[in-house]
């Protein structure tokens, strides 16, 4: 017996020191629909009973749902429970997997201050919509439109879109044409949009979703898509 209690008292130690040790707060979910919200990856901790989370984060690329997200716990104390709890747990009839991961990976992305550096960041090539969040700020807010004429500029999608609110009261900078991969052809374009609010993230969404752009001029040829980046 006291064998099996040194080894228990070992085992406790060690285990305490994991947790003295572990500095990482970052769990990346896997297996989510391509459909989920932060709202539903939220509801699946509370259903696992994951508690003192600081944030959650879909992963994207390409602004395109990768079926993976990012949860941030308040304090890496609470990161051995949260993914004990949340690997295996279900959503939508599927089951997940958790894995910690390092936070440096994790908070690598970009982060768009303003109208300029969003469009300096652009050029760099930074606004390329990869990881959480797409690598930008203001989740909820920020439209990815497809489809539109490939010659088409920002100028010309501003004044497209001059009956929803911006979030830079209309500033042009407020829109980014975005690159298509390295090698790839494409006869549309792409473009990011920060709007004022949510809720006018959504209007846009589903004012211009599958719908044409310019049909009595073009018919069907442009087919516009849009969907609102978390």
């Amino acid at each position: 017996m006291s064998q099996l209690a040194s080894a228990a008292s070992k085992a406790a130690r060690a285990a305490a020191r994991a947790l003295q040790t572990e500095t990482r707060r970052t769990i990346e979910i896997r297996g989510l629909p391509k459909t989920a919200l932060p709202s539903d990856v939220r509801r699946l901790c509370v259903g696992a009973r994951v508690e003192n989370i600081a944030s959650v984060a879909i992963d994207y690329d390409r602004f395109i749902p990768s079926g993976s997200a990012w949860v941030t716990v308040t304090n890496p104390i609470h990161l051995r429970k949260a993914v004990q709890n949340l690997h295996g747990a279900v959503i939508a009839g599927h089951p997940v997997s958790a894995a910690p991961v390092s936070d440096t990976g994790r908070d690598a992305v970009s982060r768009m201050r303003g109208a300029r550096g969003r469009e300096e960041a652009a050029q760099r090539g930074v606004i390329n919509g990869n990881g959480p969040n797409g690598g930008v700020t203001g989740g909820g807010k920020n439209v990815v439109i497809y489809g539109l004429p490939g010659k088409m500029t920002e100028e010309a999608t501003g004044y497209f879109l001059q009956s929803f609110k911006l979030a830079g009261s209309a500033d042009d900078k407020d829109i980014v044409k975005l690159d298509v991969p390295l090698g790839a052809l494409s006869l549309t374009s792409k473009f990011f949009v920060r709007l004022e609010t949510e809720a006018e993230a959504y209007r846009l969404v589903r004012k211009l979703h599958e719908t044409y752009y310019e049909p009595d001029v073009f018919d069907k040829r442009y087919r516009v898509r849009a969907q609102v980046i978390h």
